[in-house]
């Protein structure tokens, strides 16, 4: 894993080197945590905390998974467990409050480096803190679990966005939701922001007003459940894909879309049970 990260790093550097005029998203270089590659092939295998989720918000969690799928050409794939794999397989284990009692949504930005099958818990929750209002509100997260970062934590991001944090919940901003990330540990284009970027929060989030925290200096901030052409040229890059990425908002603002019918296509299993903890969010700040 440590040998696969070190080449994903060169690689990134070598990538941003070429392309960085015209790339803006922020990838995740922390080597604590790796992408998502198990067995040759780009799978993300999860479980649903038992009891959880109501089959309405299964179903939301689903469809955002679906639409990442969909829009990186089926190159990144979701498979669903309904219990813990065996045989070291790395997993997510889905559940509210992310084993820690979490009051918000959380993931760890990427697949943990020395998970060794004890799985890694992700936080997925409702309420003005939380994250399943809608499918691009899940979409946001999945990213971040894939190692592609929140755009408006990116170091450059003050020229970009005005982020006004006194409207913003007490939750969020004790978490450390707005906090710039540690420019050692992240790796972006500081001469470029991708206001279409599924990364964005949307106005509701996190916002005690309904008015948004997170602005566009110089335009507006417009994503409404679609990866933005930088989000899969991203992954494309990080994930090795060959896809033909769309610019699906060159042509003006989209339709705003709470829900989105779409098959899933998860593939679920059925494994034996594991007597191994998943990992838990450390609420280190500086890596959130």
């Amino acid at each position: 894993m440590e040998a696969q990260q070190s080449l994903v790093l060169a690689l990134t550097a070598i990538f941003f080197n070429f392309f960085q005029p015209t790339w803006g998203c922020v990838l995740n270089t922390d080597p604590t945590y790796v992408r998502w590659k198990q067995f040759g092939t780009n799978v993300i295998p999860f479980v649903f905390y038992s009891g959880d989720y109501t089959a309405a918000e299964q179903s939301l969690i689903l469809q955002a998974m679906a639409q990442i799928k969909s829009d990186m050409g089926g190159c990144i794939t979701w498979t669903q467990y309904t219990s813990p794999p065996t045989g070291g397989v790395n997993y997510v284990m889905i559940s509210k409050a992310g084993g820690v009692g979490s009051q918000s949504c959380f993931t760890f930005p990427g697949m943990i480096n020395l998970q060794q099958g004890k799985g890694q818990y992700m936080a997925i929750q409702g309420g003005v803190n939380g994250c399943l209002s809608n499918v691009r509100q899940v979409m946001r997260l999945l990213m971040s679990l894939l190692g592609q970062r929140f755009e408006h934590n990116k170091p450059n991001r003050d020229a970009y966005v005005n982020v006004n944090t006194g409207i913003a919940t007490s939750v969020s901003t004790n978490y450390g939701v707005y906090n710039i990330y540690n420019p050692t540990l992240v790796l972006s284009n500081p001469a470029d922001f991708d206001y279409n970027s599924v990364t964005l929060m949307d106005q509701v989030t996190f916002s005690n007003t309904g008015t948004p925290v997170v602005t566009g200096k110089t335009k507006a901030i417009n994503n409404v459940g679609r990866l933005s052409l930088k989000d899969c040229q991203c992954l494309s890059f990080l994930y090795s894909c060959s896809v033909a990425c769309q610019d699906v908002y060159s042509g003006g603002p989209l339709p705003t879309q709470f829900t989105r019918l779409s098959s899933t296509s998860t593939g679920t299993s059925t494994s034996a049970s594991t007597t191994t903890t998943p990992f838990k969010f450390p609420f280190d700040l500086g890596r959130r």
